[in-house]
């Protein structure tokens, strides 16, 4: 489509988490480096702040808001992010926080605009002109660990339509880069070495900050728990299977795991969503919600993957669980997520 083919970027950078381990234990995932610069971007990680003229905003509110504030059901349904209309009175302040949205009507002659038009090329403003929209994306614009996504178009019409458009890549940069920041804090200790895994056909790189819960043949289970933070669970198991297994065989086999590893969590159907997604490099099928624990009273978020390996004629389930009364858990599912993403099958001659 033409809206497609004219997409444009400062820096148009498409993150996937890699490994980069070394003799050393350290796992470092990609990062777009540090600017010394620039100062360090400040505000909450799941606060994205929106300059906008007003009919702008308008135009785009609610489009933004379904997209970027949605919710994953853990205990309760937690937002993703949450968007703040900045007072552009404020730019001098905010114009550094973590992560910015523009949004203009480059035909317009707002304080948002006229900004925008002192800072961007003329080549730019001319191009989103020619071509009536434009999306720039840019990292590190103003400070270091920032994210900033600039929504273009040359009248109100078009803005709002191409918002729309563009709705699901706005959230996945926003996403990624949300992971990004999590994989770097919790990357800053070492991971297990790979010896750990050689009686195993898979490998991770979990870092030692996750203690060793259970050992089993088939099952390895691995604890953090700190002082004032969430207990995160990460939980492999790996079963032999004569053919791909369904949503009701994943289940069941999660809700035994959880029973035998997990000392009583359970579930119910109605507590749990179910897709087709991808962890890493595998598809797979991922299931997540709320568990019950009836023994102790107790509850938390869980996420699960299920990979299956048809030249191995092995499954995979990647686990993860939260315990956090405290407060919300979403943050920690995103983070043993980042940390499952790492999960690889060996090849055989490995």
């Amino acid at each position: 489509m033409r809206r497609c083919s004219i997409l444009l970027s400062f820096i148009l950078i498409i993150l996937i988490l890699t490994a980069c381990g070394n003799e050393s234990g350290r796992y470092t995932p990609r990062t777009r480096g540090t600017d010394v610069r620039k100062p360090m971007s400040w505000g909450h990680d799941q606060t994205i702040y929106i300059f906008a003229d007003e009919p702008a905003w308008l135009a785009c509110k609610d489009t933004l808001s379904r997209t970027l504030e949605q919710t994953r059901l853990t205990t309760e349904h937690e937002q993703y992010f949450e968007l703040k209309y900045a007072d552009f009175g404020l730019i001098d302040h905010h114009y550094k926080y973590k992560n910015l949205i523009f949004l203009a009507n480059v035909n317009s002659h707002g304080e948002v605009m006229n900004f925008l038009k002192e800072r961007l090329s003329n080549e730019i403003i001319d191009k989103v002109k020619q071509e009536r929209i434009g999306m720039f994306v840019h990292h590190n614009l103003w400070a270091n660990d920032q994210m900033v996504v600039f929504l273009m178009a040359d009248n109100l019409t078009e803005l709002k339509t191409f918002v729309g458009e563009q709705k699901v890549k706005t959230f996945e940069l926003f996403l990624r880069t949300l992971k990004d920041r999590l994989a770097t804090q919790v990357y800053k200790t070492d991971v297990y070495p790979s010896s750990n895994f050689d009686s195993r056909s898979w490998k991770m790189q979990i870092p030692t900050s996750f203690k060793i819960l259970t050992v089993k043949d088939s099952t390895l289970v691995f604890r953090a728990r700190l002082n004032n933070q969430p207990d995160r669970y990460i939980l492999v198991h790996r079963e032999v299977v004569e053919k791909s297994p369904d949503a009701n065989w994943f289940k069941s086999k999660r809700r035994e795991l959880a029973n035998t590893f997990y000392d009583g969590d359970s579930f119910e159907d109605k507590n749990i969503q179910l897709k087709k997604s991808k962890l890493g490099l595998y598809p797979c099928l991922e299931m997540w919600g709320y568990w019950i624990n009836n023994k102790y009273l107790v509850g938390g978020g869980f996420q699960s993957f299920l990979v299956y390996s048809s030249e191995k004629g092995e499954v995979y389930i990647i686990d993860n669980s939260v315990y956090y009364p405290e407060g919300f858990k979403l943050k920690a599912l995103l983070e043993t997520k980042v940390i499952s993403e790492t999960f690889t099958i060996k090849k055989e001659n490995q």
